[in-house]
Order: structure tokens, then C-alpha cells, then sequence
């Protein structure tokens, strides 16, 4: 499958939305007004895209033996993901030890527990562990916390070809739109349990991936969005809704909201036609940041604590006035620096050798399976 740039482009905004969401633990004087994107839209919307890529990636893959058919996902998937975000918890373990007079990387023993955590992609497990069960001690100021929806996508990334493979396409299809009703209507207010386990969004994808698979979504193109207006119209207001609805004021399934908008989203932009974006500069702009959005969600919460440290290393730290404007825009540069570096060299060079791995590893399973035939 080629490359989808409203896809990427929509990865861009996600990316855009939960940096924004986040920017009250460099200002907490911005929180009152940071809401409604705090509580939904950019992650949501990563998971919606994640549940259409991945499960359009297997839908049409061959399925004759079970290690065959998950061994080579599996090691695509652990090269493309796994060295950037063990090379960032590793980053904030070192910071925390040799570079944190401040104490605004968190302690040590507090990122550490958080990246073995991370390490077993059980961060999701881990908070639910500590904030409602006390069973360990809890690390919010750490700034690998965010590493909950990357367990929880990981976690899905098991599950799905792992049902695919025992169930078959249709009956996946049904459960997962069996999921997503049974979630939408529930109360799930952050930081309740079911927070760090929701995958409504998630099931939208792999519905999504299912219909254009069967070729029911070309009976339902929005053709109707080749007209300018009507796409600009169209896409504005989603965009919108996607963190306007995301407050309890309005109503008590707002998760379910938020996961039924980036759906929209997602189905929208899965024709690559335009229906979203046209190309132009806005398209190639926001696909170029959602090209490097895993390394900016990585590194975002990292370039914060990295730029409050510096400014208390300068004896210049300060959130008011003109100082927090050099804080905004001291966070952004960092930003982009780490997740570029990150990008370039992590995930460019990794993603490569994780193809050729997996590729060699499928050859080497038809091989063992041919000779037992």
C-alpha cells in the first residue's frame, strides 16, 4: 500500500493536538484554557489511525501457518518502534541522574520503574497499578508517563493478528464493532481506569480498514467532498469538534465522541482522493510532521523538562511574563530538534533494517514450510 499523505497529515494534527494538550506542564498558568484538547482529540486520532494502517497492513496477508503470519509483523513492528523509544527512556534515566538539580526530570528511581515499564510496554498496567490499586508508587512528574498509549497500541498490535489469524477477517470486523459500541456510551474520565484502556478509536480503524477491504467503502465515498467549500467546510469543523466535544460539560460519553470524530477523520482521509486535503502546502506541511509525529510524541514532554532545566541551570527560570514566551518557544525548538535527530537517525536507519529482517524472515518460514510439505 503506498503511501497515504491525508493519513500523514492527519498524523501531523494529532501530533500538533497532544503537544498543545500537554504545554500546561511548561505553563501551568495555560491549563484553565487547554481543556478541551487536553482531554481528547490527539491521541484518540493516533489510535484510529493506527487500528486502519495496521489492520489493512494484515487483512490481505497470507495466513498458512501462525508463526508466519505474526513473526514478520512482530519484527517490523519492534524495529520501527522499539529503539526510539528505548533510546529516549534511556536518555531520561541519564538526565535524571547527571543532569537534574533542578528535580524537574522526576527522580531516578521514579523514571527507572516507569522504563522497565515502558521496556515490557505495560506503562498503561503500571498507572492503573499505582493510582487505584497502590500496588506500586506512583511516577507522574516523569516524562516517560506518555508511554501508556504506546503500551496500549503495542498490546493491540499483538491482539489483532493474533485474532486474525484464529477468527478470520469478518468475525475480527464484528468484534471490534461489538467493541466500540460497548465502550461508547461509558463514563471514562481521565484518570479513571478505563482511561488507559480505551480502544474505541482503535476498533473504528480496524472497521474502517475492513470495509475498504471488502469494498463497501467505495459504495460509500464522500464524493461529495471533491467540491471546495464542502471539503474545507467538512474538514474545518471535524477537526474542531475533535477536542470540542472532548469536555464532561457536555456530556458524560465524551470519550466515545472523540473516538467517533477521529473515525470520520480517518475514514475521510483512507481514500486518499483529497477528501481531506488537496494537495498543497497545508498537505505538505502537516504530512511532513506527521512523517516525524512518533519521534515528536517521544521527545515532546523531554524538550519541556530539558528547557526548564536549562532556564534554572541560567538562574532565568521563570513562567511569567515575557520568560514564559521564552519557555513556549524555547520547547518548540526543542522539539523539533530531538524528534529530527530522532527521526533521521533512529527511525529512518531502524525501519530499513526492520523490512529487510522481517523479509528475510518470512523467506526463511516458506522455506521450513515447503520442506515439511
Amino acid at each position: 500500500m503506498n503511501k497515504n499523505l491525508e493519513i500523514q497529515s492527519l498524523r501531523g494534527y494529532a501530533i500538533v493536538l497532544t503537544i498543545i494538550a500537554h504545554f500546561g506542564t511548561l505553563l501551568p498558568q495555560l491549563n484553565p484554557y487547554l481543556g478541551y484538547f487536553w482531554l481528547g482529540g490527539g491521541v484518540d486520532l493516533f489510535f484510529c489511525i493506527s487500528g486502519f494502517v495496521i489492520a489493512r497492513s494484515l487483512l490481505n496477508k497470507k495466513r498458512v501457518s501462525f508463526i508466519g503470519f505474526i513473526f514478520p509483523f512482530i519484527i517490523k513492528r519492534f524495529y520501527r518502534l522499539w529503539p526510539a523509544a528505548i533510546f529516549w527512556s534511556l536518555f531520561v534515566l541519564a538526565c535524571s541522574a547527571i543532569f537534574n538539580a533542578s528535580g524537574v526530570f522526576a527522580t531516578f528511581e521514579q523514571n527507572f520503574i516507569t522504563a522497565i515499564a515502558a521496556w515490557f510496554q505495560v506503562v498503561n498496567f503500571k498507572i492503573v497499578s499505582c493510582a487505584f490499586l497502590e500496588f506500586s508508587e506512583c511516577s507522574g512528574g516523569s516524562p516517560l508517563r506518555i508511554y501508556w498509549s504506546l503500551s496500549l497500541e503495542e498490546q493491540f498490535y499483538l491482539v489483532l493478528p493474533t485474532m486474525l489469524f484464529f477468527f478470520g477477517n469478518k468475525k475480527v470486523a464484528l468484534i471490534a464493532a461489538v467493541f466500540f459500541v460497548v465502550q461508547f456510551f461509558l463514563h471514562r474520565p481521565w484518570p479513571s481506569p478505563l482511561w488507559f484502556f480505551r480502544t474505541d478509536a482503535i476498533c473504528l480503524g480496524v472497521i474502517i480498514a475492513w470495509c475498504h477491504h471488502e469494498g463497501y467503502a467505495r459504495l460509500a465515498a464522500p464524493t461529495y467532498l471533491e467540491n471546495k467549500i464542502v471539503r474545507g467546510i467538512s474538514s474545518f469543523s471535524l477537526c474542531a469538534l475533535l477536542f470540542l466535544v472532548a469536555k464532561l460539560e457536555i456530556v458524560w460519553f465524551f470519550n466515545g465522541l472523540v473516538a467517533l470524530v477521529a473515525g470520520l477523520l480517518v475514514y475521510i482521509a483512507s481514500f486518499d482522493r483529497g477528501y481531506f486535503l488537496r494537495q498543497g502546502y497545508l498537505l505538505k506541511i502537516t504530512a511532513f510532521i506527521g512523517e516525524r509525529s512518533y519521534s515528536m510524541y517521544l521527545t515532546h514532554l523531554i524538550s519541556f523538562v530539558l528547557v526548564k532545566g536549562v532556564f534554572y541551570k541560567l538562574e532565568v527560570y521563570s513562567r511569567e511574563g515575557v520568560f514564559a514566551i521564552y519557555l513556549a518557544l524555547a520547547a518548540w525548538v526543542g522539539i523539533f530538534i530531538l524528534s529530527e535527530f530522532s527521526y533521521r537517525f533512529i527511525e529512518i536507519l531502524l525501519r530499513e533494517k526492520g523490512r529487510i529482517a522481517a523479509e528475510n524472515k518470512n523467506r526463511e518460514i516458506q522455506r521450513v514450510h515447503q520442506s515439511d510439505n
